[in-house]
């Protein structure tokens, strides 16, 4: 549950920036996107400043031993984890590989500009704030955690997938394209905070520094190599890197492990 609500403000701001940038990008000028970036930054900084405590120190001193343990030995430790961490880093990598083409995609495809970038991704946006803040909590109380996983890495795959196929169909391509968005932002609502979640069940309390240390490790991968790959496979093919990153999110739906999971905490 926490997760998915820190999952909810996490994916407002990622998905809410990209649509104001879209409309001010088209009604102001791109110099203003990058004043409006600054802004919104300054006043994050500002708040976290007056609003955020410094929490109290552990009397408890540190173990030192475990401080020059890499957060890696998780993996060694925690065979299971060792799974899921490698499906995060597919599907960051996969995901990340759209990084920065999807306008490019748009324009050429459907001569669509930042306005219509803007709307697509104020409606992703939308959803996924409504599925992680409000339905996700019902979601899994109905389907375990595995299986919810591997339902929502195949609705990310197929939302992927559609995207590029938009104008071949006889309607709308914006109307295809909000139905893949809105497949696509439940898949990554549920995916993200559902991973998390699962690999926080797996390591014991007094871990979870250095699970979630190895899973941001996981993103950074994912963010290092994708937009690289994606890319060069536009410049080939626009379509390519959409519709390799819906088969490899489908691939990582397949690598989740059947049966039931074996936890080391409760969840919250």
């Amino acid at each position: 549950v926490a997760l998915g609500r820190i999952g909810a403000a996490v994916t407002a701001g990622l998905m809410v920036g990209p649509a104001v940038g879209g409309f001010v990008a088209k009604y102001a000028s791109s110099m203003a996107v990058g004043l409006s970036a600054a802004l919104l930054s300054a006043t994050g900084a500002l708040l976290l400043f007056l609003m955020i405590k410094e929490p109290e120190r552990n009397s408890v001193k540190p173990d030192l031993g475990s401080k020059r343990r890499a957060n890696w030995h998780l993996l060694i430790e925690i065979p299971e984890l060792t799974r899921y961490a490698l499906i995060a880093v597919v599907a960051w990598c996969s995901l990340a590989t759209l990084e920065g083409t999807f306008l490019r995609l748009i324009h050429e495809l459907f001569n669509y500009d930042q306005r219509h970038f803007g709307i697509i991704f104020g409606f992703e946006s939308a959803l996924g704030f409504l599925i992680q803040a409000v339905l996700l909590v019902q979601i899994r109380r109905r389907i375990k955690d595995p299986a919810l996983l591997r339902i929502a890495y195949a609705m990310q795959g197929l939302g992927l997938a559609l995207y590029p196929i938009a104008g071949g169909l006889h309607v709308s391509p914006m109307v295809v394209l909000l139905v893949a968005s809105a497949v696509y932002a439940i898949g990554a609502s549920v995916a993200n905070p559902t991973i998390n979640g699962i690999c926080s069940k797996l390591c014991p309390p007094e871990r979870q520094g250095e699970l979630f240390g190895l899973l941001q490790g996981t993103r950074s991968i994912g963010f290092v190599i994708g937009p690289i790959l994606g890319g060069a496979m536009f410049d080939k093919w626009a379509p390519m890197p959409y519709l390799f990153a819906g088969a490899v999110c489908v691939a990582a739906a397949a690598l989740v492990p059947q049966g039931p999971l074996k936890t080391a905490v409760k969840p919250c």
